[in-house]
C-alpha cells in the first residue's frame, strides 16, 4: 500500500539571538501515542526526491514541480515537520 506524505509544521530558527528555536504548526491534526514524526531539512528532501526518481517511483516532471517547492523553502526553516499515512 502506498503512503502519502502529510506536511504538518516546520522547525524555525529564532529571530532572536538567544532564544530557542520554535515550531509553527501549519495543518490542525490530531498525534496519537506511538506516532512517529519526521523531520526533514532541505538538503534530505532534495536528496530523498532525487532517490525516488533514481529508483522509479517518480517521473522526471513531477519531481521538477517538487523540487521547486523545496528550493522555496527559507533558509530559517530549519526542518519540515511529516508523517506518513497510508493512501486512501
Amino acid at each position: 500500500m502506498a503512503k502519502k506524505r502529510i506536511d504538518i509544521g516546520s522547525v524555525i530558527k529564532s529571530k532572536e539571538p538567544g532564544k530557542p528555536d520554535y515550531i509553527k504548526v501549519n495543518a490542525d491534526v490530531v498525534l496519537k501515542k506511538g506516532q512517529y514524526l519526521n523531520l526533514e531539512s532541505k538538503a534530505q528532501r532534495l536528496a530523498s526526491l532525487s532517490e525516488a526518481v533514481n529508483n522509479g517511483k517518480l517521473s522526471n516532471e513531477i519531481a521538477d514541480k517538487i523540487r521547486e517547492n523545496v528550493e522555496k523553502t527559507p533558509d530559517f526553516v530549519r526542518f519540515m515537520i511529516s508523517y506518513l499515512r497510508d493512501s486512501e
